[in-house]
């Protein structure tokens, strides 16, 4: 029975999931080709980010009432200023979970899925950053573009241990986030995500019961050259503890 369940959960999931993408995908290829050829609208990639924060964020956990979430310390997010957020990365569901936050960012994705038909066109307009594993060309214009988000006041959302995890336990930190934090001279916030897992295991199309907590840490100051392993090593001590308390 209980493998029953998750069957039509997962189904149910990836349904909802299909719809309300391609919907909010629909809707934000709409918006930037109105801004492009009718009328100019100003922070169109803005706008289109809080689509996808409302639509594949809140409304999808709306729509999993077997998912709960709860965000501990909130008023850590720094709204409204321009910051490095960092985050652990578990499963599929973590962009998702993120985008419940409701806060301005841009993020980093694999190329891959910005060549899926209308998904890709989406992702473009809400001014997302394509980068190629393993391809060091590919990295560097992807961290450019970064820089360039982030002296336009815009905040990045990294994922620092790179490809998702089948454990709790953090994998080491790339430099990446941390290079970005000091050249653009902006502070970095943690966060913590914990239970995400549970939703969608990496390797597996199944949904599961979850409940989640999204735990904000203290901001870390803008690294100096000199103090670049250090910080790293900071914020992989903090997020590594919290994870294992939550």
């Amino acid at each position: 029975m209980e493998k029953l369940i998750t069957f039509f959960v997962s189904i149910y999931f990836w349904t909802i999931l299909f719809i309300l993408g391609l919907v909010a995908s629909l809707v934000i290829i709409c918006i930037n080709l109105f801004s492009k050829y009718i009328h100019k609208i100003k922070d169109v990639d803005v706008i289109c980010h809080k689509i996808a924060c409302i639509m594949l964020g809140k409304t999808i956990m709306r729509c999993m009432p077997w998912w709960k979430i709860k965000v501990i310390d909130s008023h850590k997010l720094l709204k409204g200023q321009t910051v490095v957020y960092i985050a652990n990365h578990e499963s599929l569901s973590d962009i998702l979970v993120l985008f419940t936050l409701g806060i301005n960012f841009k993020w980093m994705a694999k190329e891959e899925l910005f060549k899926i038909f209308i998904l890709g066109q989406a992702m473009q307009g809400c001014n997302y950053i394509a980068i190629k594993r393993g391809n060091k060309d590919s990295i560097k214009v992807a961290l450019d573009q970064s820089l360039q988000t982030l002296k336009s006041s815009i905040p990045m959302m990294i994922f620092p241990d790179g490809t998702r995890s089948k454990t709790h336990i953090l994998s080491p930190f790339k430099r990446g986030a941390f290079s970005l934090a000091q050249d653009a001279g902006v502070d970095i916030v943690p966060i913590v995500l914990s239970g995400t897992c549970d939703l969608v295991t990496k390797g597996s199309w199944k949904v599961g019961k979850a409940n989640i907590k999204i735990k904000v840490l203290e901001k870390i100051e803008a690294p100096k050259t000199a103090q670049m392993e250090e910080i790293r090593q900071k914020a992989y001590d903090a997020m590594s503890s919290s994870l294992s308390t939550l």
